[in-house]
């Protein structure tokens, strides 16, 4: 979402759900977009919605596990039926609490380049949605600052990231 205009970006969302409502990735798209700006029954609605139609996502259960949280709920990713053996395991051991960040973000490692930026970049990212959900912003600006220097722009965590920090006050 690279608009600033959430109004009209809701209204795209709410259009493309309309016109194609079994695609999950309108609704994950809305979810993550109303996770910063809109109400936040709806935002976990959307996100419960998508991960309902992909129940073997991790990034999905990911996003659920978020809002619930951020909307004082507990956490689903215990009850995933997750492939633990493989990234994003280490994104999900993390937000269990079963692993800490400097692990997770060594795990993101890789002989690949691309895979390890991309790796890097979504240990980043989930790592400072980790921190601010124990209200420690100031450690999630940093990283939600490296995401935006270092992160494929068309990932979904580099545009959540941006939509963080305006939702923080915080413009990118």
């Amino acid at each position: 979402m690279y608009k600033t205009d959430y109004v009209e970006a809701f209204a795209n969302f709410n259009e493309a759900v309309r016109r194609n409502p079994k695609f999950a990735g309108f609704y994950q798209s809305r979810g993550i977009a109303g996770f910063y700006f809109g109400p936040a029954a709806k935002a976990q609605a959307d996100l419960e919605k998508s991960a309902q139609m992909q129940p073997q996502d991790a990034y999905s259960a990911i996003w659920v596990d978020l809002a619930r949280r951020r909307n004082g709920q507990s956490s689903i990713l215990r009850v995933a039926k997750l492939d633990m053996t493989k990234w994003p395991a280490p994104l999900v051991r993390m937000l269990l609490g079963d692993q800490a960040p400097e692990v997770t973000l060594k795990a993101a490692d890789d002989p690949d380049a691309t895979i390890r930026n991309e790796q890097v970049c979504e240990a980043n990212f989930y790592t400072a949605e980790f921190q601010r959900l124990q209200h420690r912003d100031d450690e999630t600006l940093p990283l939600y600052r490296l995401v935006l220097s270092d992160c494929p722009k068309h990932f979904i965590e580099y545009l959540a990231a941006i939509n963080a920090l305006r939702s923080m006050g915080k413009a990118p």
